[in-house]
């Protein structure tokens, strides 16, 4: 799958308004209101395949994509981590949860209904620099059907 970086599309000087578009479609995956990020559960956009948002302990799954379409891909990458000190049985989806920001997980997986996996990454300040990362699986190179 190819990696790409995303944005907020940001409507207003203040950054409290916007959204994450489709770059096929331009329908919108996420939306900005007063500050809040929040994801549509029933997207208009036929590209969206799956969201992992920075603090999920689930995938959410849309347009009939299911984890499971990985786990043929990934399981040679799950077997090596197994035998290291990550030896605890993991589903497919709790691998893909606790390794998404590897990047050799999105190059080595193959899908059919996914082709590229979209990141976008907000920073800001706290008690020091904070960041939180999303993650958009995606049919892009194709129409879906």
């Amino acid at each position: 799958m190819k990696i790409a970086i995303i944005d907020y599309e940001f409507t207003d000087d203040d950054e409290q308004e916007g959204s994450v578009n489709c770059p096929v479609c331009g329908k919108p995956w996420l939306t900005v209101e007063d500050g809040e990020a929040f994801a549509d559960k029933t997207p208009e956009c036929p590209h969206l395949r799956f969201v992992i948002e920075p603090e999920a302990d689930k995938i959410d799954c849309f347009n009939g994509f299911q984890v499971g379409d990985l786990a043929a891909s990934l399981e040679p990458m799950m077997e090596s981590l197994k035998d290291s000190d990550s030896a605890d049985e993991l589903s497919v989806e709790d691998f893909v949860i606790e390794n998404r920001s590897d990047q050799d997980l999105w190059t080595t997986a193959e899908c059919a209904s996914v082709d590229t996996v979209l990141e976008l990454t907000q920073q800001g300040m706290a008690c020091g620099p904070v960041w939180m990362t999303v993650h958009f699986g995606a049919k892009l190179d194709a129409t879906p059907g």
